[in-house]
């Protein structure tokens, strides 16, 4: 299974954040799950629509699916926040 990943500009501009070696691990975290749907992934309680996070040590990446019905849907970047930012 591989999904297409879009990043939002307001994620673009979030992941030029962490260091290179962080941006590396946070950038291979998304291809996971991009490819294989692995990860640590938890759904976002009392959102709607509903939307998922993605953890990376201290960086938390909010996500959505588009088509999640389908193998080829879309992985949506929203977000890429440090763990105390990203809940508010």
């Amino acid at each position: 299974m591989s999904r297409n990943v879009v990043w939002t500009r307001p994620a673009l501009k979030d992941v030029e954040r962490p260091d290179r070696s962080e941006r590396e691990r946070i950038n291979s975290a998304i291809d996971d799950l991009a490819e294989t749907d692995s990860g640590d992934v938890k759904r976002l309680v009392n959102v709607h629509p509903p939307r998922y996070r993605l953890r990376v040590g201290r960086w938390r990446i909010i996500f959505t699916l588009e088509h999640p019905q389908h193998q080829s849907g879309v992985l949506v970047i929203l977000r890429v926040l440090q763990r105390d930012k990203a809940y508010r």
